[in-house]
């Protein structure tokens, strides 16, 4: 696979978990679901829960720069660090990777049970980083029909966004401390919204 790639090139493999780390897809960083050992990890978002926090974490034997050479009044900040020390301690606290690995599998499932639209091609994704893509003849992409999505999904409460290279995703990134019970009103609305398109 990759890793091997890069070894036989001797290329740094960097994994970037700015949006997919801290538990998002069900594991604490997605890079984990297929097994492989990243040499550098770029940590950002969630690791500071509203807080600015970034970091880059890096296997030991690249830490080649001598001490204070990097310093800068902008890191290192103490509020930040101890809203990351929080956030990591809930994560474990309250069993989240395996919380968001449920509901994320049941996402799946209502989501490919409960729709029944030919603009709906594939359904993806992994705990609570979920992708439904919108086609116009079963595989074209349907930018047209993402945006009638977003904007009715919004008359009937719920927010969603687009993505994807032609913006024929709805993507689905719930908080993941979201109460079950409003896991399943929006999932209800979104379902009533594509079978509506």
């Amino acid at each position: 696979g990759l890793r091997e790639i890069a070894d036989k090139y001797g290329i740094l493999l960097i994994v970037d978990e700015v949006q997919t780390g801290m538990g998002r897809t069900g594991k604490m960083w997605a890079y984990q679901w297929e097994g492989i050992k990243p040499d550098i990890v770029c940590i950002s978002k969630a690791v500071g829960e509203g807080i600015p926090l970034s970091m880059v974490a890096f296997r030991h034997d690249l830490d080649k720069l001598p001490t204070g050479f990097h310093l800068g009044t902008y890191r290192g900040n103490p509020l930040g660090l101890a809203a990351g020390l929080a956030s990591l301690e809930f994560i474990e606290k309250y069993d989240i990777l395996s919380r968001v690995q449920r509901l994320g599998n049941k996402i799946l499932k209502e989501l490919s049970t409960r729709i029944s639209n030919q603009h709906v091609g594939d359904i993806r994704g992994l705990g609570f980083m979920i992708g439904i893509e919108l086609v116009s003849d079963g595989k074209s992409p349907w930018s047209e029909g993402t945006k009638k999505v977003i904007d009715e999904s919004l008359k009937r409460g719920l927010l969603v966004y687009k993505a994807g290279r032609w913006d024929n995703v709805i993507r689905l990134m719930p908080p993941l401390t979201i109460p079950e019970s409003l896991l399943d009103e929006s999932l209800k609305i979104l379902q009533e919204t594509l079978n509506d398109l």
